[in-house]
């Protein structure tokens, strides 16, 4: 038995009557809150944003 990882930063928001905008805009923050690196979700992302959610999971 093993260890599987669900979320991999891709939740989605529905919008009316359960529709989902499959393409992302410019400046749009997708991503699980929780595992958003603060500087990606003030929208100035960089190269270390990729490792706070490796972070959060190996804690």
């Amino acid at each position: 038995m093993g260890v599987k990882v669900l979320d991999f930063g891709i939740a989605r928001a529905a919008g009316p009557a359960g529709t989902v905008d499959l393409l992302t805009r410019t400046g749009a923050v997708v991503g699980t809150a929780a595992y958003t690196a603060p500087e990606q979700a003030r929208g100035r992302p960089e190269e270390r944003s990729d490792l706070y959610p490796v972070g959060c999971f190996l804690f």
